[in-house]
């Protein structure tokens, strides 16, 4: 009960609330001037190497000292499970309203898209009706692939966390419960695995790979 009366809050303010955008892609034309860059060798580069390698020793470091969490109780498990089957349906909708596949920038144009963008809304209104989601998890794969082939694989892999929500709910919803007994613990792992993996495509899409976008928007918007 109470996570319905959560979820019917957020449907609110999603209704109500005000469009925002969250990325360079979204503020900054792709044919955007680039901007002078820094070299390799630039002393403010080296710095920054250097900060980020310190983070990631310091991170392996940590992962050995600090106690194991334990795994949540099943009710408040499943309670995030439905959270987050009910945003990832309402995000695929709202996206699809748009006329838009996955993010608002990647516009659902010529007849594939058109199928992609029903697929997309068809997913949604499973997901949120919590019906056939072990079918809906698959055509999410499928989705994907869609997606990787009309807009190509880094833009596609920048929303690889789609396939870390699929192969999450599949490995959660497999029928048999030997073999659901088997993998269900590697769902979360995942989820972890596909969420990095959307982190590092992103950095590299929109920030480092082309630089341009990037500065551009840091020029604009201060």
């Amino acid at each position: 009960m109470r996570l319905w009366i959560f979820c019917g809050l957020v449907m609110l303010v999603t209704i109500f609330g005000t469009s925002a955008a969250a990325h360079v892609n979204w503020f900054v034309e792709a044919d955007a001037t680039p901007l002078p860059n820094y070299s390799f060798t630039d002393p403010v580069f080296l710095l920054w190497v250097a900060i980020a390698c310190a983070m990631i020793c310091t991170s392996i470091w940590l992962d050995g000292k600090l106690p194991t969490l334990r795994v949540a109780q099943s009710s408040l498990r499943h309670d995030f499970m439905e959270i987050l089957r009910v945003f990832t349906g309402m995000s695929f909708l709202l996206t699809a309203y748009e006329g838009a596949l996955v993010a608002p920038h990647k516009a659902a144009d010529g007849a594939i898209g058109l199928a992609l963008l029903f697929l997309q809304a068809a997913i949604g209104l499973m997901l949120i009706a919590n019906r056939w989601i072990m079918s809906a998890a698959i055509l999410m794969l499928v989705l994907h692939i869609g997606v990787a082939l009309k807009f190509g694989l880094l833009p596609a892999l920048e929303y690889a966390i789609i396939l870390g929500i699929a192969f999450f709910l599949l490995l959660n919803t497999i029928p048999d419960e030997a073999w659901k007994a088997k993998l269900k613990p590697y769902s979360v792992d995942a989820l972890r695995i596909w969420t990095g993996i959307s982190l590092v495509a992103l950095a590299f899409g929109e920030k480092l790979a082309p630089s341009a976008l990037g500065q551009v928007f840091v020029a604009e918007y201060q």
